[in-house]
C-alpha cells in the first residue's frame, strides 16, 4: 500500500487526504442535526390560573390611578407579570372600576 501511495503525485495525495478529512467531518454532524430536529417540540407558554383577590384589585386600581409606576413595577409588587397587570387593568376599565 505504501509503495502505491509513493508512486502517486502529491496533488492526488492531497486531494485524497482532503476528501477523507471532509468526509470524516461531515459524518458526525448529520446525526446531531437529526437529534436536534427530533428534540424540538411545541411547548405552550406556562400560564397561571391564580385568581385576582380584591386586595390585589384595590392595590392595582390605586397604583394605576397614581400613575407613578409602570405595569412592570406594579406587577413586581403584586407578584404578577406585567402582561397580567396590563390585562387586568383592561378588565377593570371595562367594568368601570378604573
Amino acid at each position: 500500500m505504501k509503495a502505491l501511495l509513493g508512486r502517486l503525485p502529491k496533488a492526488v495525495l492531497i486531494e485524497l487526504l482532503l476528501a477523507q478529512t471532509t468526509a470524516a467531518e461531515e459524518l458526525p454532524k448529520a446525526p446531531i442535526i437529526q437529534e436536534v430536529k427530533t428534540q424540538r417540540t411545541y411547548r405552550p407558554a406556562p400560564t397561571s390560573k391564580r385568581k385576582w383577590t380584591t386586595e390585589q384589585d384595590e392595590a392595582l386600581i390605586y397604583a394605576v390611578k397614581q400613575g407613578r409606576k409602570s405595569y412592570r413595577e406594579i406587577g413586581h409588587l403584586l407578584g404578577r407579570t406585567h402582561k397580567a397587570v396590563c390585562q387586568r387593568t383592561v378588565i377593570l376599565r371595562n367594568r368601570g372600576l378604573l
